[in-house]
């Protein structure tokens, strides 16, 4: 072997470390646009994910294998990468979403699953099991199902560079999950595990690099929700100020002749019912009337007729299901949750209650 490749051979380790080293310098930047965000459920599990994204990426250096009694805190934030990603994606473009016991427990399961794995693998190059093959799975799905949300949901967004940056940031983070993932098979199986380590370096690197350049751009008021009591003026005031002409044409179009009522009903129709540029409504609904996406601004008027529908006695027998579809909900599994967030109580407990009132007429 020549001096010039026994160079270059010894120089990759030092590259490893730069590399690796570099990330984490990035993300501990990311982890500081989270930590400064308005407190949030997206703000608060992006702070975890680049914290354990630290920590993963400084997994292997020779500082870090030094310190044995750390291990297990290192593979364990290592494993939580994944469902971190995933729930933090969730969070961050879908407003509405709330985490619930499922999510918890595959979470913790394929953290888990991680840890057993680790412990197991004491050789170098471990041969591939079926525990193996399950985390390799489970975490491209985690990955796989995040981007597919994060896709589906960006029509409705109404927050522009937050839905700009979704293309962007479905690219980097995949690219970071799955090339980590499947780069480490492939260097398992043929033995080239330097090699995938190196080039799994320099996807990390990059990808912190893309990450970081993303959350810097979004530091604005809209990267994340902000209470409403931070506003300094009412929604419609705002929205006058905004674009009073197509503000009235658009409460017109819901309150008159009750387009919400369309369970399918998109930005782009209503744009073209109002012979209005896309961008001129989003901009009305999210900076006028203080809505982050199309279904939370069309749900407010659902539920409104649904409450006075539930309060009627008239229709007392009308079935909950038949008055919420009429409203224009295409899912009893959406409806229910809209419903209870806003009210606090079922659909079933809020008739029985307001049935019980002189009247029956709705409180709200």
């Amino acid at each position: 072997m020549s001096t010039t490749a026994l160079s270059l051979f010894d120089a990759l380790p030092l590259l490893n470390a730069g590399l690796r080293g570099g990330a984490a310098a990035l993300l501990v930047l990311a982890s500081t646009v989270f930590l400064r965000a308005p407190s949030s459920l997206p703000s608060r599990f992006g702070a975890a994910l680049a914290l354990c994204g630290i920590i993963a990426s400084l997994a292997g250096l020779p500082p870090i294998t030094a310190l044995d009694p750390f291990d297990p805190l290192v593979a364990l934030c290592t494993n939580a990468c994944v469902p971190l990603f995933w729930i933090f994606t969730r969070a961050w473009f879908d407003d509405a979403f709330r985490p619930r016991w499922i999510d918890a427990a595959l979470g913790v399961g394929y953290t888990v699953l991680g840890l057993i794995l680790w412990l197991q693998h004491e050789a170098p190059i471990a041969p591939i099991n079926s525990l193996d093959l399950l985390s390799y799975l489970g975490g491209t799905a985690f990955a796989l199902h995040a981007l597919w949300l994060a896709w589906r949901s960006r029509a409705v967004d109404l927050v522009e560079p937050r839905r700009h940056a979704r293309i962007g940031f479905i690219l980097i983070l995949a690219g970071i999950i799955l090339w980590l993932t499947w780069s480490e098979v492939a260097g398992r199986i043929s033995g080239a595990v330097f090699t995938s380590t190196i080039t799994g370096a320099i996807v990390l690197f990059v990808g912190a690099l893309g990450l970081l350049i993303i959350l810097v751009g979004l530091r604005h008021a809209d990267m994340f929700p902000i209470p409403a009591d931070t506003h300094s003026a009412t929604p419609d005031q705002t929205a006058e100020a905004l674009d009073s002409t197509l503000a009235r044409a658009l409460d017109r179009l819901m309150t008159e002749d009750r387009l919400y009522r369309d369970p399918d009903l998109t930005i782009g129709r209503i744009a073209a019912r109002l012979d209005s540029p896309e961008y001129r409504l989003r901009r009305l609904i999210n900076a006028g009337l203080g809505y982050r996406n199309v279904n939370e601004y069309l749900n407010g008027f659902r539920l409104h007729e649904v409450s006075e529908a539930l309060s009627d006695r008239s229709q007392a027998q009308v079935p909950i299901t038949t008055i919420a579809m009429d409203a224009g909900f295409g899912s009893l599994s959406v409806f229910n949750r809209c419903f209870k967030v806003q009210f606090g109580e079922t659909p079933s407990v809020y008739r029985k209650r307001l049935s019980t009132i002189p009247g029956g007429t709705s409180q709200h």
